[in-house]
């Protein structure tokens, strides 16, 4: 699952990149145009909506994803702090128990 969100993070600081670059005033508005006018932008442009929808349902799913995770992270959680629980509970009985047994016998365990 790291692999999975590692690829989303890429496509995020990807995205930042991008718009940080568009954002730069160095390139002139003339080479700009020259760029959006070009027929790989144009073909991205007609392809934007479908990958865009298409990415967002991916987004979704990882999300959908990362919530029945901590369902189960919660779950397991629940079980570790009764599991402690009566381990505590065992360890406050068996020294009582060690301190009756003392008691009646006379002799310190230590």
């Amino acid at each position: 699952m790291a692999l999975q969100w590692y690829l989303i993070a890429v496509f995020l600081y990807g995205e930042i990149g991008v718009i940080t670059l568009l954002l730069l005033p160095f390139i002139s508005p003339a080479r700009w145009q020259s760029i959006f006018r070009s027929s790989l932008v144009q073909k991205c442009a007609r392809l934007s909506n479908i990958s865009f929808n298409v990415f967002i349902a991916i987004l979704l799913v990882m999300v959908m994803e990362l919530e029945e995770k901590q369902t189960d992270f919660d779950a397991l959680k629940k079980q570790t702090e009764s599991t402690n629980k009566e381990y505590n509970r065992l360890l406050n009985e068996y020294s009582k128990a060690r301190v009756k047994i003392e008691e009646l016998t006379g002799v310190s365990k230590t």
